[in-house]
C-alpha cells in the first residue's frame, strides 16, 4: 500500500472507521524533508467507534398471573438492546397494574433483566433486579382498577452483549388474577 497520511489538527479526534498510522516520532530513519516509510498490516490499526444503542417497545399484554409467587410476564423477548459504546443505559420501563376478580387483594411486580434467553410467560422469576431495591406492592380497593407504575434505572451493562428486560408478577390470591398492561419500555445508552 502507498499513499500520504495526512495530519490531523491539533486537538482533533480521528472520525469512526478512520484508518490510522503510528509511527514513533523518535524513529531517526525519517529526514525532515519526509522518507517514504513501509509499515506491515500488523502496524496499522482501524479504530471504530460504535455509537449508543437505543431501544424502544409497546410488546403485547402479558397473559394475567393467578400464581402467588413471582413469575415472569415474557416480555423479554421484544425488550431488549445490545449496548454498543459505554455500557451505561438508562432504562424506563411503565404501564399499569391491576388485579381483575376482586377487590383489596394485593399484587406484587418488579423489573429483572439479564442476558441469554429471555424468558417466556410463567416462568420462574429469573434475572437481576432493576428499578428498586425491592419488588412492588399494589392493593385496590375495586377490582379491575389500573393503577399507573414506572421503573426507572441507570445500569452499567457490558458493550457488545445482548441483554433482556422483563417482569415480575405474582397475586397474593391465586383464584384473584393480576395483571401487568399497557407496557412501554425503552432503554438509551449514554455515551
Amino acid at each position: 500500500m502507498a499513499g500520504k497520511f495526512e495530519s490531523y489538527a491539533a486537538n482533533s479526534a480521528p472520525a469512526d472507521a478512520d484508518l490510522l498510522a503510528s509511527v514513533d516520532i523518535s524513529d531517526t530513519s525519517m529526514s525532515a524533508n519526509g522518507t517514504t516509510k513501509s509499515l506491515t498490516l500488523t502496524a496499522l490499526k482501524t479504530y471504530v467507534k460504535t455509537g449508543p444503542a437505543f431501544a424502544n417497545s409497546l410488546p403485547a399484554n402479558p397473559a394475567a398471573s393467578g400464581s402467588a409467587s413471582l413469575l415472569m410476564m415474557g416480555v423479554g423477548g421484544t425488550c431488549k438492546i445490545t449496548p454498543g459504546s459505554s455500557g451505561k443505559v438508562l432504562v424506563t420501563v411503565t404501564g399499569t397494574v391491576l388485579v381483575n376478580t376482586a377487590a383489596n387483594i394485593l399484587a406484587t411486580w418488579g423489573g429483572r433483566f439479564g442476558t441469554g434467553t429471555a424468558p417466556v410467560n410463567g416462568a420462574a422469576v429469573t434475572g437481576t433486579r432493576f428499578g428498586g431495591a425491592a419488588d412492588y406492592n399494589t392493593q385496590t380497593a375495586t377490582a379491575a382498577v389500573k393503577v399507573p407504575w414506572a421503573l426507572t434505572d441507570l445500569l452499567t451493562l457490558t458493550p457488545g452483549t445482548a441483554y433482556w428486560f422483563d417482569l415480575a408478577l405474582a397475586t397474593a390470591t391465586p383464584a384473584d388474577t393480576a395483571q401487568l398492561v399497557s407496557i412501554s419500555f425503552t432503554a438509551l445508552e449514554i455515551s
